[in-house]
């Protein structure tokens, strides 16, 4: 199994239950703030997932937001949140292109660092350019070379549960240093507990690790680099693995 197939959507919300959705997006909303000073009406999201991050900027903050996806599995689940500020819609983050442009484009939780060639990278950065009003905001978080580097990937297990189910998750990384790459497998073991069936089930994730330097030659021409920082902070550490850029389309000619 790749990726985000039907047996990840599955667990994706469990896995992440604890993850604190509504203080990212409150993060967001002031990178958003201290970096534009033009009204923000319409937001979107490029591999919003279940969605969650898009309702709350929708919900608590009024946006008009489209969220895009290519997991049909983690659309459904999206869509139930949908109502009228909130659309979703499958595409690539890109490919995906609409009618008229945004405010600001998001692409949270490591959408970036999944964009593994150079070609997929700047596919990815030329995408967000075209969607973007004159002086919008292109907001998106990634793995970080330094932090990468200092603290390598480990071998891990997790173990969590719910009401309904109860997974055990391995975690075996290897690291192509060649390509800035880290290959992540997974391998789950599901319990429902009311039925008392089992499976078992793999997932490769292959991820990117990026250099400030090299997104800066990505962007050149199409972007200003406005603040990079560790996610959810105003600082930053060589040692974070995760950090948040934003940039800013450059006046139109």
């Amino acid at each position: 199994m790749s990726n985000f197939g039907d047996e990840y959507s599955d667990i994706y919300n469990m896995l992440y239950e604890d993850k604190p959705y509504e203080a990212e997006v409150d993060y967001i909303e002031s990178l958003i703030r201290r970096n534009s000073s033009k009204t923000t009406n319409y937001i979107l999201d490029l591999g919003c997932g279940t969605g969650v991050h898009a309702n709350y900027l929708s919900s608590k903050y009024s946006y008009d937001v489209i969220g895009v996806d290519l997991s049909k599995a983690m659309l459904e689940r999206a869509r139930k949140l949908e109502h009228e500020s909130l659309k979703f819609f499958e595409g690539d983050a890109k490919k995906f292109s609409s009618d008229y442009k945004f405010d600001v484009v998001t692409s949270l939780f490591h959408v970036a660092s999944y964009q593994t060639s150079n070609k997929d990278f700047e596919m990815f950065i030329d995408n967000a350019y075209k969607n973007l009003n004159s002086s919008g905001l292109f907001i998106f978080d990634f793995w970080y070379g330094p932090g990468v580097l200092t603290d390598l990937p480990q071998e891990r297990t997790k173990n969590i549960e719910n009401e309904v189910f109860s997974l055990t998750r391995e975690t075996t990384p290897a690291i192509d240093f060649e390509n800035n790459l880290v290959t992540v497998n997974f391998r789950n073991f599901l319990l429902n507990k009311n039925e008392d069936i089992s499976r078992e089930f793999l997932e490769e994730h292959k991820m990117r690790y990026f250099f400030k330097k090299e997104i800066e030659k990505y962007i050149q021409g199409k972007f200003s680099f406005c603040e990079m920082h560790d996610w959810l902070k105003f600082e930053n550490s060589e040692r974070s693995w995760f950090k948040v850029v934003v940039l800013k389309k450059n006046e139109e000619m």
